[in-house]
């Protein structure tokens, strides 16, 4: 989620060196994380803070992919519209 929106750009700016080096060292960090039991702080934050986290983050990773509609056929963006309908149907 998150991630993605960073590596993006390091990978566009620093090459596919750095994405992999920047995976494994959130891997370690999540560990350390996991050892000291950073997970149980997560019970003070409401919820209603974690949902505005995701609903950011989704229209976040929306609008970097907007660019790449630009110049499109038009069916392209018809099954994008269908596509965000059936999302907000469900």
């Amino acid at each position: 989620g998150a991630m993605a929106l960073l590596m993006v750009d390091l990978v566009k700016d620093h090459g596919l060196q750095y994405l992999l080096a920047a995976t494994v060292l959130a891997g370690v960090l999540q560990l350390i994380a996991a050892a000291l039991r950073l997970g149980a702080l997560m019970r003070f934050v409401s919820r209603s803070v974690i949902t505005g986290f995701v609903n950011a983050l989704a229209i976040l990773i929306f609008l970097a992919q907007l660019p790449e509609l630009v110049g499109m056929p038009w069916p392209v963006h018809a099954v994008c519209a269908a596509g965000l309908a059936i999302i907000y149907l469900l």
